[in-house]
């Protein structure tokens, strides 16, 4: 029976685990290299010379993601310097499902449903370049 509860304990922390780090959309739009893991990144404008890319992440997003998500996944991925940026697309407007519920007649019980309701989003492109230092000691 222990053993069993520990597997159980085990599952769930893993679990947790894979859907916090699901939450950064840099960590899951990342592409290239992975090192040992940072205890300490830095957010900069121009990498430093002696650093090299070994990644990159790039997606679309009406969120607002802040520049710490991209420093959390520069330490994740080893990486000692990050840039970002935030650029404006401008709005778009899509429908998006919502349900709502109706009556289906005099005395009738309500009944779910689907409609689709026009939404207008600020949408952004979001871009973090991940670098290493070839010399880690002026991380």
């Amino acid at each position: 029976m222990k053993k069993r509860v520990n597997t159980v304990s085990a599952l769930s922390l893993l679990m947790a685990t894979v859907m916090l780090v699901g939450c950064n959309a840099f960590t899951q739009n990342y592409q290239g290299e992975r090192f040992t893991v940072m205890p300490h990144a830095q957010l900069v404008d121009t990498p430093p010379k002696n650093a090299r890319k070994i990644g990159e992440s790039r997606f679309l997003s009406y969120e607002d993601i802040k520049p710490t998500d991209a420093v959390k996944t520069a330490e994740g991925v080893g990486a000692n310097f990050v840039t970002y940026q935030r650029i404006d697309l401008g709005e778009r407007r899509n429908s998006e499902g919502t349900t709502m519920m109706v009556s289906t007649g005099p005395g009738g019980s309500p009944m779910a449903v689907n409609l689709p309701v026009p939404v207008t989003r600020k949408w952004y492109e979001y871009v973090a370049d991940f670098y290493r230092a070839e010399d880690d000691s002026e991380s």
